[in-house]
């Protein structure tokens, strides 16, 4: 078995992402989400956390990008329903020291089970907290693990997308933080600032957006910020309009 070191941490990184704990094959491997079926390192990449998708064994590269890693329980096991409340409670101190011993700009939870049951608070929501955790601003996102039904790839990416704006620009509206992991599963929450749209397009030299051709046609009038990224085949390409000044944008069926 080879030896696995579940904190990738380093002082004032911009986040560190907490899983719940490792699993057998992480343990296994000495390597971080490195189940196949697990989305983490392609999550991060198709958010923009990285520039290229890291591999698990790649896993300490992800501190150049202001990045770290850690678990809220140390021990392995092959689901995380095998921990009980109780051990999530003596976990804290732990876990608290850890964090205030590097002083992230922030923390984030991947599922809400760790810090509720830490905090044993009922009021955890997606997004980002009230309260800090050892001293960092702190957010839940979904887990990534491939058991994690509830949320599709696309529905991931676009959390963790909107996460990564948050602290690296601040919300893009008041209602950001409690309201990006609906988003996320399609709902509608504050009309189209929460709406990530699809689609194949043309771009211009100038402006870097000229049309759209599909079925659904959106065209952007005079639009001082838009933020297109390019995903997996480089043909389609998603823009997440929370990033425009929304009255200068015509959504057209």
């Amino acid at each position: 078995m080879a030896d696995y070191e579940p904190n990738i941490l380093e002082n004032g990184l911009k986040v560190v992402f907490c899983g719940l704990n490792p699993g057998i094959s992480t343990q296994s491997s000495g390597h971080s989400f490195s189940t196949p079926s697990n989305r983490f390192w392609n999550v991060l990449y198709l958010a923009g956390f990285t520039d290229v998708r890291l591999e698990p064994k790649d896993e300490r590269h992800l501190l150049a990008y202001g990045c770290g890693l850690t678990t809220a329980i140390r021990r392995a096991t092959r689901r995380a329903s095998e921990i009980s409340a109780a051990e999530f409670r003596d976990a804290r101190p732990d876990l608290e020291e850890r964090i205030r011993d590097v002083a992230p700009c922030s923390i984030a939870f991947l599922s809400k089970r760790a810090l509720a049951e830490m905090l044993q608070a009922r009021d955890v929501t997606w997004g980002r907290q009230r309260l800090d955790f050892g001293g960092a601003p702190t957010w839940v996102l979904p887990n990534p693990s491939g058991l994690n039904r509830g949320f599709s790839l696309d529905a991931l990416v676009r959390a963790y997308s909107t996460f990564r704006h948050e602290i690296e620009h601040g919300p893009a509206s008041s209602h950001s933080s409690l309201a990006s992991i609906a988003i996320a599963r399609g709902q509608s929450v504050f009309g189209n600032a929460g709406r990530l749209v699809s689609f194949a397009t043309k771009r211009s030299a100038s402006s870097g957006i000229d049309k759209i051709d599909r079925s659904e046609k959106v065209h952007f009038a005079d639009v001082d910020a838009v933020v297109a990224k390019d995903r997996v085949d480089h043909r389609n390409v998603k823009i997440d309009i929370r990033d425009c000044h929304l009255q200068k944008v015509v959504l057209a069926a």
